[in-house]
């Protein structure tokens, strides 16, 4: 018993460090406590209602691995020690080492009581026609959404970053990978279809914010179906085309000139294709 609690413990510190590493907060801060405690209530949780399995643990290094290194060049530069830098670099490096040991740790008992969750829903074949439905709905919903501020921000909202592309598309910068160049070739066959019919540069603009705005619909649409289609209550898809509405961010954010949005777009999809293709199997294994 006491050497159950140690170990809690312990992997309740590893996930506090974990928290506080993506986090960046102060060494002073109350984070880390709350951190703690949390970890202390997840661990007692998870451990009497799920059982990790190879999947998640699998799941859970791949997820870690790349998290450590989006986030490697700002930990291994943090300063705890003032006067002696050299301490500085090992010091880091245990936090973390430790803090992915504390990821690893959430992240698998994350996954795995998803998958508890996923496995207790019932889905009646026959409402498959009303899936179709809610996505068409969506789509209604959410075209009336970005046509609003499409013909708002006619023909689109162009930042810093449009104006580079834009130079590289007409040739007057060269092509650089600070913008990806898959991204700013798409913009180029937008600009050069709106040429065949203009020389105005606008109605290009325009064609690639209609494009982006039509893939935030059918990603949008497609998140609220996936939602329905494992919860089947009419009142979340309510609650979540009411928020998409509401929150002028989406709908805004498809006016934009900018290789964030279609990136968004993208691991969005990536998302919710994961969630599907888990879920179903999970349902179908049972």
């Amino acid at each position: 018993m006491i050497n159950n609690s140690i170990k809690k413990i312990l992997m309740s510190l590893c996930i506090m460090i974990g928290l506080t590493n993506i986090s960046l907060c102060s060494e002073t801060s109350i984070l880390p406590l709350v951190f703690f405690v949390i970890s202390l209530f997840i661990l007692k949780y998870t451990d009497e209602h799920i059982h990790v399995q190879m999947t998640e643990k699998i799941l859970s290094v791949f997820f870690v691995f790349f998290i450590t290194c989006a986030n490697l060049e700002v930990w291994l530069e943090r300063t705890w020690v003032m006067g002696n830098e050299k301490l500085n670099l090992p010091f880091n490096i245990v936090l973390i080492l430790i803090g992915a040991i504390g990821l690893y740790l959430l992240i698998a008992r994350g996954i795995g009581l998803y998958l508890s969750c996923i496995g207790k829903i019932q889905i009646d074949k026959e409402d498959n026609i009303s899936v179709k439905r809610v996505f068409l709905i969506s789509c209604g919903v959410f075209s009336l959404a970005c046509l609003i501020c499409l013909l708002t921000y006619f023909p689109g909202v162009l930042i810093n970053d449009s104006f580079n592309q834009l130079s590289q598309v007409l040739e007057r910068r060269p092509y650089n990978n600070h913008h990806p160049i898959a991204h700013t070739m798409l913009i180029n066959f937008f600009v050069s279809l709106g040429a065949v019919v203009t020389e105005d540069l606008t109605v290009g603009i325009a064609l690639y914010t209609v494009f982006q705005n039509m893939l935030t619909i059918l990603v949008l649409s497609f998140l609220v179906t996936i939602v329905y289609k494992y919860l089947r209550h009419k009142c979340v898809v309510g609650i979540l085309l009411v928020y998409f509405i509401v929150n002028p961010v989406y709908a805004m954010y498809a006016q934009f000139m900018s290789k964030d949005v279609i990136f968004g777009l993208c691991v969005t999809m990536y998302v919710l294709l994961v969630w599907d293709v888990i879920a179903d199997h999970t349902i179908k294994s049972r």
